[in-house]
């Protein structure tokens, strides 16, 4: 390990010439100063790295890879292989930090001896420039004790909130000695990693201050409709897959990490009008009702707006303006 390197900070930079200078000083202005700084050009094709070739100049804690574009976890990745601090963290180049995020998390992470440690984010409105808080009331997550992942995994299901790898600090150790890294090629690459992360981590944390500012753009993954099948389907494959587990010991986790994903299938099908697989829809709610994951009037709730949409369509379902939960 590199002497004094407190965190190593890896931002993935593809196309986003508009924030990424943002980005990289808000990631320089951090309070915690030992840190370095790991920026992945994945082929970006725009002026992303022109815009602040001069910040990368004056800063010997910046460290510029450039490879061909291989998407988000290749990208991450890659920045593992060079990372050298105690701690890793994940930062969207769109995004940007309050001045105390890495310190904030690191000093709880030494303090407890934490594998991971998950703080809080807000998301600003591009629009007006004020701040629309997005994030859960972190006492849901028990942020005054040092718990298992598992928990945090249940924690995070039960009240259905997302699952993002740039909230939180990782022990490098932890991620390493777990040979944890990113499937790569495909996309939601967050619920794919957090769920196997959080189920391998002995001590975790979340803590209250709200440091991330989380940047949802027209263009990116999420927001373009053209990928909304691609999303849905993704949930599906991943529903699938944890739905065929069983007698692991963290079986519970599993199962309420189920129950997340099948709500998140079940919104987002409403969300962006997609007809959803009815089979899938049936299979998941059938098993997890059988497993006591979800209670018998939010089973049965579930089968009507299932049997609603079959019947009159998601688009005519949506006029209802029906909540799920």
């Amino acid at each position: 390990m590199n002497e004094g390197v407190k965190v190593s900070v890896i931002v993935p930079v593809f196309n986003v010439e508009k924030y990424v200078r943002e980005c990289l000083i808000s990631i320089q202005n951090q309070t915690l100063k030992e840190i370095e700084i790991i920026l992945i050009n994945d082929g970006s094709t725009d002026d992303s790295i022109q815009n602040i070739s001069d910040l990368i100049d004056r800063d010997k804690r910046i460290i510029l890879i450039n490879q061909k574009n291989g998407g988000l976890s290749s990208a991450r990745n890659t920045g593992l292989e060079y990372a050298k601090g105690e701690y890793i963290s994940f930062v969207d180049s769109d995004d940007y930090l309050n001045d105390k995020f890495l310190e904030c998390l690191y000093i709880e992470a030494k303090r407890e001896n934490l594998d991971i440690v998950r703080g809080s984010f807000q998301r600003p409105k591009d629009s007006d420039n004020k701040l629309a808080w997005e994030d859960v009331d972190v006492n849901k997550l028990k942020p005054d004790l040092v718990i298992t992942g598992g928990e945090l995994l249940k924690l995070l299901s039960i009240y259905n909130l997302k699952m993002m790898v740039w909230l939180s600090l990782y022990k490098r150790d932890f991620l390493d000695s777990n040979h944890l890294r990113f499937e790569e090629g495909i996309i939601l690459e967050d619920v794919e990693f957090m769920p196997r992360a959080l189920l391998l981590a002995r001590r975790v944390r979340a803590i209250k201050r709200k440091n991330y500012f989380y940047r949802v753009r027209e263009d990116s993954i999420l927001g373009n409709i053209q990928n909304s099948k691609k999303h849905l389907d993704a949930i599906g494959q991943f529903l699938k897959k944890d739905l065929l587990i069983k007698n692991v010991n963290n079986q519970e986790s599993i199962n309420y990490l189920c129950r997340a994903l099948l709500y998140s299938y079940f919104s987002y099908a409403r969300e962006v009008s997609i007809t959803p697989d009815f089979e899938l829809l049936n299979q998941a709610t059938k098993s997890l009702s059988i497993r006591g994951v979800i209670p018998l009037k939010s089973y049965i709730k579930l089968k009507i707006q299932i049997f609603l949409i079959k019947r009159i369509g998601i688009k005519q379902y949506n006029s209802l303006k029906m909540k799920l939960f």
